[in-house]
């Protein structure tokens, strides 16, 4: 029996090509040791070990990690607005 059997999943086609780099991207515990350098855009991971606020709100803040280098050497907000828009389910708050 195949895993996508008992996932009940579609079986891709000969012509679907998945680079292993963008399948071991979307495990977090994987994130500590990338495949190729850190230039590409990978999913973020926020971790809800620590969430800000008790109570429970719409509106909760998390930390977010594994953020590229370069967007964290800017220092920058418009560094960082730029990067959280090629993640279109992201809402920056101020």
């Amino acid at each position: 029996m195949r895993l996508s059997e008992l996932l009940r999943s579609p079986v891709w086609g000969n012509d679907t090509v998945v680079r292993l780099e963008e399948v071991w991207d979307t495990l977090p515990a994987n994130l500590q040791y990338p495949l190729t350098g850190r230039e590409r855009f990978t999913p973020l991971y926020a971790s809800t070990d620590v969430i800000r606020g008790i109570d429970f709100h719409p509106l909760l803040t998390v930390e977010v990690g594994d953020i590229l280098d370069r967007v964290v050497d800017a220092g920058s907000r418009t560094a960082l607005d730029k990067f959280l828009q090629s993640y279109r389910a992201v809402r920056i708050g101020s």
